[in-house]
């Protein structure tokens, strides 16, 4: 197995610099996709960027097809007085996965391009790539059709939630790559263990991908993910750990740890938008708050004071809460006292930075 670990991780380095590298001269020189510096959005950039990182990432990742992947799992059943295996495959499963990440991808790929697309549209986009994920993958839900289709639905609103919350926490250079590298490690590891072929050669090319692309996007933002790449990293990822869960057993509990972080960004900035409005501040003040988009994030706050380290300083911390929760990814009751400190952390800080950051430029400095 080391020598698939070497194999995959080589080829994922070689097909993320070939593609990332041509994808980021052709950006540069036919002016493609150009993240615009705009006084009235939240930019960390000065000059126009590309965003067609996750494009990029999207053709490299094409080696899980090229692989010919295919999922594998163990069945067992009573014959008489017997209980016996056996083996099941899964054709086809680099290629319904790779189609359903292109169909998702596509609904950032229109704004990324300059197009105005709106919310009901891009979710009717998100939810066909979704959907053609759950039919293709083949779940054996339940034999029962009315807890299938429950099952089913549970699966899409996950899956509708990883792709939308890396989007999330996409406000700064290298946030949302750092994240996915560091939850694809923990997942190779917790897949390695439950002997899933599929999930850790998937894992190990997809971090190794990102890997090169934090050359060209962290610290100075050379190129973007843009919605499109957020979209796709966070339905990787979140496939990924379906799979996970219906086929080798994956502890549900861990999988969805994962994303503790997004879910806390959303929560977070949800509650302090509704605590502004019903305070009723100036009117101007309401304006700021709903216009800008990536203002009311623990990013943000950190990135006034450290800039481009805010990034390192937020993954390097949730880096030990993944760790924790790798190492005892079977264990329910620790992976539950984790996250619930995790979330306790998390709003402490956020907390004390909006304090410090946002109220004093909204109303000492009466932006």
């Amino acid at each position: 197995m080391s020598f698939y670990f070497i194999y995959f991780t080589i080829l994922g380095i070689f097909c993320g610099s070939v593609a990332l590298t041509t994808t980021y001269i052709l950006a540069q020189t036919m002016f493609l996709m150009q993240d615009k510096v705009s006084k009235k959005d939240f930019k960390i950039h000065r000059k126009n960027t590309p965003r067609c990182g996750g494009i990029a990432i999207l053709i490299a990742f094409i080696a899980i097809v090229m692989a010919g992947l295919e999922v594998h799992y163990n069945l067992f059943f009573e014959d008489s007085l017997y209980v016996k295996c056996t083996t099941i495959f899964y054709e086809y499963a680099g290629l319904h996965l790779y189609i359903a990440s292109c169909i998702v991808m596509f609904s950032g790929v229109l704004k990324d391009s300059g197009k105005t697309i709106n919310f009901i549209t891009k979710l009717g986009i998100q939810s066909i790539g979704v959907l053609y994920f759950i039919v293709m993958s083949h779940f054996e839900f339940a034999t029962n059709s009315t807890l299938y289709i429950t099952t089913a639905i549970i699966c899409y609103i996950f899956l509708i939630f990883t792709i939308n919350s890396m989007n999330v926490i996409d406000g700064i250079n290298g946030n949302a790559a750092l994240l996915t590298l560091t939850i694809s490690i923990s997942l190779c590891f917790v897949a390695y263990q439950a002997e899933s072929n599929f999930i850790t050669i998937s894992t190990l090319l997809l971090s190794s991908i990102v890997l090169i692309f934090l050359f060209f996007n962290y610290p100075f933002g050379k190129i973007f993910l843009g919605d499109s790449g957020a979209f796709l990293l966070g339905f990787c990822l979140g496939a990924l750990l379906v799979i996970g869960i219906w086929y080798y057993k994956i502890n549900t509990l861990y999988a969805i740890s994962l994303f503790s972080y997004p879910l806390c960004e959303i929560i977070a900035n949800v509650l302090t938008r509704i605590t502004l409005i019903n305070n009723k501040p100036p009117l101007h003040a309401i304006k700021t708050i709903l216009l800008k988009q990536n203002n009311i994030h623990l990013h943000f706050f950190l990135y006034k004071k450290f800039k481009n380290t805010s990034a390192l300083i937020i993954n390097v911390c949730y880096a030990v809460f993944i760790y924790l929760i790798t190492l005892n990814n079977n264990d329910s009751n620790f992976i539950i006292i984790c996250t619930i400190s995790f979330f306790i952390f998390y709003m402490i800080c956020f907390y004390i930075l909006y304090r410090k950051v946002y109220i004093y430029t909204l109303y000492i400095k009466k932006v």
